[in-house]
């Protein structure tokens, strides 16, 4: 029998519950989240870097190429992230405000 110790009484082994489905997916939708800020993250640092002390007029072509592209890849990121948490809210009971399609990480949210 795999266990812990009881703390109370050593001689008395607690027993280790083994995580359910539920508890994976909402791991799996935690590390999808995280991976999704990190994302948003960089692209919004992109973006503002491309705009420092400049307005968007200012920018040359190709800045102005790499300030859209930036853009697009935040919003992607930044969309994702909030369906991910819309997810994650519809798996707390209470939680949700809507009825909305579940995310599941393992499918393509852009396809």
């Amino acid at each position: 029998m795999h266990g812990f110790l009881n703390h109370k009484n050593p001689r008395k082994q607690v027993k280790k519950e083994m995580p359910s489905p539920h508890d994976e997916q909402t791991e799996k939708l935690l590390f999808t989240h995280k991976t999704a800020l990190a994302a948003y993250r960089e692209w919004d640092e992109k973006v503002k870097k491309l705009l420092q002390g400049r307005r968007l007029k200012d920018l040359t072509p190709e800045d102005m190429d790499a300030y859209r592209e930036a853009s697009k890849q935040r919003d992607a990121a930044y969309d994702e992230m909030r369906h991910l948490e819309r997810a994650l809210l519809d798996n707390i009971p209470g939680a949700s405000t809507g009825k909305f399609k579940t995310v599941r990480p393992d499918e393509e949210l852009y396809g």
